[in-house]
């Protein structure tokens, strides 16, 4: 088979200028074999004789490899062999590297055969062992591997072609159409031949390989399309987001790409006006995969008063963080807030201070700071939480009150506050920075050691 690459290490050596990397447990796997078998020495000259054809079929692909610059490369391991390269090929090199291993078995098994008709080649014994084996390996096996599944090389030749064709959808083509055949050949085995377990199980793991391969390329896939959509999402093209996320949300993907996606695809719906779309798109999803801030966002817009309500003490309790695009959409009236903050108030100090903190931070994003320090001041009281501290300073910051901003600060220090660069850096603490109160409180905060 031909690769881009080998992984693991194994046992090295040379043969004309190749590197040929052999892994151990191949020989630990023979030599089990041959105890458990009836005929030790049978079984041995079998397992030489093919691994004499692997070498010849991965040499093949080598020599091909050399003829376009490259410098080859061949691991042999349980499954057969795989021989690599650095260096691009267009398709139709690549199609030539790929059919040059089987090519080199034909070579072998038809010239074997010769000789074996030719009444050249013992017929019993182990060199009868020996022929046979180098006849089923270089030409069934050879036939074999022509089958448009991957790894086998049959499926490299599909791809070269469908890649080339077809682009990003011939690539995952190729490797649904290797699923397809090899489901297919490893029942096929399974129903006409009593001793085809073996070749099913291989089969049934190179679909299973093939079949990660798929799903790991489209979360990558995924990654991509998310990064283009954010980028949509800065430059107001929220149209462009919808058909972005659209896509994306079609391929394979994971639990936390879904929310990402379902996010940026909410923000955006809900910018062009369109709150009943983009609640018919969540409604029926779990939780976790609809986003908590985007669920909330849309209940602002599309609810009744109470399950606005709702969604937003949900949101609060979930830790979930703030999410650009949909915050915006989701406000506190200042009436409701000590009634809000109550009703986060509960047994587990940490997640109440958690719940709290998401609806102070959510106040001072609006601009309403007095109920942001009305917030902060329940945090304060709960658990004296130092962040809460910090915020209600920088709210005081925002109201021009610097008095009661070094007084929280004081007591943000007092309380465990330690991040001495945020104080520092922090654009809305900059007024703060002039005064000899604040330098004495930075000077009881240890510099940061690099």
């Amino acid at each position: 088979m031909m690769g881009k690459s080998a992984q693991g290490r194994g046992l090295r050596f040379n043969m004309f200028d190749v590197t040929v990397t052999f892994d151990p447990l191949m020989l630990v796997f023979v030599v089990a074999i041959s105890f458990a078998s009836g005929d030790r020495a049978a079984t041995l000259v079998a397992f030489s004789a093919l691994f004499f054809s692997v070498l010849v079929h991965e040499f093949g692909h080598a020599i091909a490899f050399a003829r376009h610059g490259m410098r080859p490369e061949i691991r042999l391991h349980m499954f057969g062999g795989v021989t690599y390269a650095q260096g691009g090929l267009d398709w139709k090199q690549r199609i030539g590297v790929s059919l040059a291993g089987p090519a080199a078995g034909f070579v072998l098994g038809f010239s074997v055969l010769g000789l074996e008709s030719a009444g050249m080649t013992p017929e019993f014994g182990l060199g009868g062992v020996a022929v046979r084996m180098l006849v089923f390996a270089n030409l069934i096996w050879g036939l074999v591997n022509l089958l448009p599944m991957l790894p086998l090389d049959g499926g490299h030749v599909v791809e070269a072609v469908l890649v080339h064709t077809r682009g990003e959808a011939g690539w995952k083509a190729t490797r649904y159409i290797s699923i397809f055949v090899g489901v297919t050949a490893a029942l096929a085995v399974l129903a006409l031949s009593d001793r085809g377990q073996i070749a099913a199980l291989i089969a049934a793991y190179f679909t299973f390989s093939t079949w990660k391969e798929l799903g790991a390329r489209s979360e990558g896939r995924v990654n991509e399309l998310l990064g283009q959509a954010r980028a949509a999402q800065r430059s107001g093209n929220h149209p462009a987001v919808i058909q972005i996320t659209f896509d994306a949300l079609g391929l394979k993907h994971s639990k936390d790409q879904a929310r990402w996606l379902r996010a940026i695809r909410t923000a955006s719906l809900l910018e062009l006006g369109r709150a009943e779309q983009a609640r018919q798109e969540l409604v029926g999803l779990p939780r976790a995969t609809r986003g908590f801030w985007a669920w909330a966002a849309v209940e602002q817009v599309t609810g009744t008063p109470e399950d606005a309500r709702a969604a937003l003490i949900e949101l609060l309790r979930s830790g979930e963080p703030m999410w650009p695009g949909l915050w915006e959409h989701v406000t506190v009236d200042p009436a409701a807030v000590d009634a809000i903050a109550d009703e986060l108030i509960g047994d587990q100090p940490t997640l109440t201070v958690q719940a709290l903190d998401t609806l102070q931070r959510l106040q001072g994003r609006h601009g309403d700071h007095l109920s942001s320090i009305q917030v902060g001041v329940h945090a304060w009281d709960v658990a004296r939480s130092p962040q809460a501290a910090v915020e209600i300073a920088c709210s005081y910051v925002r109201l021009d009150n610097r008095n009661a901003a070094q007084t929280w600060l004081e007591r943000a220090v007092a309380a465990g506050f330690d991040d001495r660069d945020l104080l520092m850096s922090d654009p809305v603490l900059a007024p703060m920075r002039d005064s000899e109160a604040f330098q004495q409180l930075l000077r009881e905060i240890p510099a940061t050691e690099t």
